[in-house]
C-alpha cells in the first residue's frame, strides 16, 4: 500500500473514530426544593426535554442534580417528585406513586450555566 493510501485510510479512521463515543455538555447544578435543600429520603428527577422531543434526565442527589452529554440548544424543564415531606427525614415504606411531573416556568440553554433549580418556579 503506498504511503498516500495509508495516509487516506488512516485520515477516515480518524474521522470515524471522532464521531463515536458521547457528545454534548455535562448540565450540574444546585436544587433548592421550597427553598430549602430536599428532605432525606425524598426523590427528586431533572428531566430536559428538546423541541424534538429527546429528553435526558438526573436525579437530585445531596441538593445538586447532573445530567450527562446534553447536545447543544434550548430544553424545556420538569421536576418530578417522589416520596413525602412527611417522613421525617426517613425514606418511605412503600413504593413510590408515579407523579405528574411539572413544567419548570423558565427553559435551560445548553451550554450555560452555572444552572439552579428552584421549586418556587415550578408552573402552578
Amino acid at each position: 500500500m503506498s504511503a498516500t493510501l495509508r495516509s487516506l485510510a488512516l485520515g477516515a479512521a480518524l474521522v470515524v473514530l471522532a464521531g463515536c463515543g458521547p457528545s454534548g455538555h455535562p448540565v450540574a447544578g444546585d436544587f433548592i426544593a421550597d427553598g430549602n435543600p430536599p428532605v432525606a429520603g425524598e426523590k427528586w428527577i431533572v428531566q430536559l426535554t428538546s423541541d424534538n422531543g429527546k429528553s435526558y434526565s438526573g436525579e437530585v442527589i445531596d441538593s445538586k442534580f447532573n445530567i450527562l452529554n446534553v447536545p447543544s440548544g434550548t430544553y424545556k424543564v420538569s421536576i418530578t417528585h417522589y416520596g413525602d415531606a412527611d417522613t421525617g427525614g426517613k425514606a418511605a415504606k412503600r413504593p413510590p406513586t408515579q407523579p405528574t411531573p411539572k413544567a419548570y416556568s423558565d427553559p435551560l440553554t445548553v451550554p450555560g450555566g452555572p444552572y439552579k433549580l428552584q421549586t418556587s418556579k415550578l408552573k402552578k
